[in-house]
């Protein structure tokens, strides 16, 4: 039996017009990405990252979600021109660390002045009277001839100041609930004995 042949011209036509559609295929993927177009696998990508991202913020660090403790910086920060920010001193609260199976929360924050200050030893534990339960550590002293108003977040002009990094260790707090309702005191009783030691005169128009 004789099938009958194809032509060269044929069989190059229907090779060149797959060839062709292929191209178009790829000059459109082209262009969508060049436009922004998001395609099914850069959807999937950022829905994973979203997912690693709320995961990230539930995820216990130290007894603490990342969530949480951002919430308990800002809600510090927030009461504190109320209470124990009044005196003489610029406060910013900027790190908390829990370990609930210690019963243990601590409190980093800086703390700034231009009142007079007495010599201060960094590293020299601070008794907090009548909080037994209550620590208070200085970690760092930038001295008057060393500290910077704008750093210390100071108005521009005035006398010179002294920068604190100083912590309270809060006990016994075992959850973060226990955190959220009980902190308010025992760091006030923390802060006011700071002030006490690091003060000229021992006093601060915030001590009670």
């Amino acid at each position: 039996m004789n099938f009958p042949k194809l032509r060269s011209s044929r069989v190059r036509g229907a090779f060149g017009g797959a060839r062709s559609t292929l191209s178009a295929m790829l000059l459109v993927a082209c262009a969508a990405a060049e436009a922004g177009v998001p395609s099914q696998l850069s959807t999937s990508s950022g829905s994973e990252r979203a997912a690693s991202a709320r995961a990230a913020r539930a995820r216990p660090v130290d007894g603490l979600t990342l969530g949480d403790r951002s919430r308990f910086l800002d809600q510090i920060n927030e009461s504190c021109a109320d209470t124990y920010c009044e005196g003489a001193f610029k406060y910013r609260f900027h790190d908390l660390q829990c370990d609930f199976s210690q019963s243990t929360c601590t409190i980093a924050f800086s703390m700034a002045t231009d009142a007079p200050t007495r010599p201060v030893v960094a590293r020299q534990p601070i008794e907090v009277a009548g909080a037994a339960r209550v620590s208070a550590n200085i970690s760092r002293v930038v001295p008057p001839a060393q500290c910077d108003r704008y750093e210390a977040d100071l108005a521009a002009a005035g006398p010179p100041c002294t920068m604190i990094e100083a912590q309270c260790s809060l006990v016994p707090l075992r959850s973060a609930a226990e955190f959220e309702q009980s902190y308010r005191d025992p760091l006030s009783a923390c802060v006011w004995a700071l002030e006490k030691t690091i003060l000229e005169n021992g006093t601060s128009d915030s001590a009670r």
